[in-house]
């Protein structure tokens, strides 16, 4: 729904996304996350491009922002963005996927 739609007092649909990898995502950083080991065995699940509700990369502005905040939960990231270094690292997370849970169960099912 865009902002007219909010503001005319129209609602939107409830919906459930999640967090998806896509398989560009997977291509682009498979070594560095094996090396790091990111992801247990079997992971990450990969979600077909045509399955993703968003497929955003993220502005300058808008990734420093994350990454400020990121880094500001020193315990689940410092060890990252030491090992990484803060260029690498705010590449690895310059974007934001997310698949549409309906549309993942009724494929599944």
């Amino acid at each position: 729904m865009d902002h007219r739609g909010v503001r005319e007092g129209r609602r939107a649909e409830n919906r459930l996304w999640y967090a998806a990898t896509p398989q560009r995502r997977v291509h682009r950083w498979k070594a560095l996350d094996d090396s790091l080991g990111v992801y247990l065995p079997g992971y990450p699940v990969i979600t077909p491009a045509e399955e993703l509700a968003v497929d955003l990369v993220l502005d300058e502005d808008t990734v420093a922002r994350k990454v400020r905040a990121l880094a500001a939960q020193p315990t689940q990231t410092a060890g990252l963005i030491a090992a990484m270094g803060i260029d690498c690292y705010t590449e690895w997370v310059n974007d934001e996927c997310f698949a549409d849970a309906a549309i993942r169960l009724t494929t599944v099912s």
